[in-house]
């Protein structure tokens, strides 16, 4: 995914269409890789929680970048947007509707998903108590378990794994998203179709992910 993005940035930096739309959709889209970069090394060294939190920025960056679309006007609003207590657009689920409308998604189920999805993002990032109780001390049959750098607990692996899940997913649809931005259409199609493959590359082994997730009870859904 790291290195499908660099070409994905690479097209629309050579080929990109012209206007102000284009150019948000350069900068989402690089500070999109550069988040997805580090939501990465964190799962990796057992940091799950702060990368389940800072996956869920990534989740309002595509929302950002879909939401701006190929819009000029929207594109000029979100560059002089001066509200220090809301982002743009205001509403995450805005963000989320205008990803499943550019990817043609209809079904219901997968808007309930990807809000559930957010909302245990929200959970790790804003340090609700419920998650941040399990995560800081837990009673299990042998003792007390307190947690104070890399986590490799069951729920440890869950977080990292989850974060890893939605980091893999989000981020092959921000690429789909972003590369409505390069005016070569037969890069930008190609590259589209290395980014739904290796969704695909995701979605078989969603096996495995369900059971490392069960490994601990925490609640949340699928992107």
């Amino acid at each position: 995914m790291d290195l499908l993005h660099d070409r994905a940035i690479t097209a629309i930096l050579e080929d990109s269409r012209s206007g102000a739309a284009a150019k948000v959709g350069l900068i989402l889209t690089t500070r999109l890789a550069n988040d997805l970069r580090v939501c990465v090394l964190t799962s990796y060294r057992g940091y799950g929680l702060q990368s389940l939190a800072l996956v869920g920025t990534v989740v309002e960056l595509v929302g950002a970048l879909s939401y701006v679309g190929h819009s000029d006007e929207r594109a000029v609003a979100w560059a002089e947007h001066r509200d220090l207590r809301h982002t743009y657009p205001p509403r995450v689920v805005d963000g989320i509707d205008a990803t499943l409308a550019t990817l043609g998604f209809a079904d219901p189920a997968l808007r309930d998903n990807w809000k559930k999805a957010y909302e245990l993002m929200c959970m790790a990032k804003h340090a609700n108590p419920f998650l941040s109780l399990l995560h800081g001390l837990r009673i299990d049959a042998g003792a007390a378990y307190h947690v104070c750098g890399p986590d490799v607990s069951d729920l440890g692996l869950e977080l990292a794994a989850r974060a890893l899940w939605y980091a893999v997913g989000f981020g092959t649809f921000g690429i789909m998203v972003g590369l409505g931005h390069c005016s070569d259409t037969d890069l930008q199609a190609e590259l589209g179709n290395d980014a739904y493959w290796l969704n695909g590359r995701l979605r078989a082994i969603e096996p495995w992910y369900l059971q490392v997730i069960r490994a601990a009870s925490s609640p949340g859904g699928s992107a």
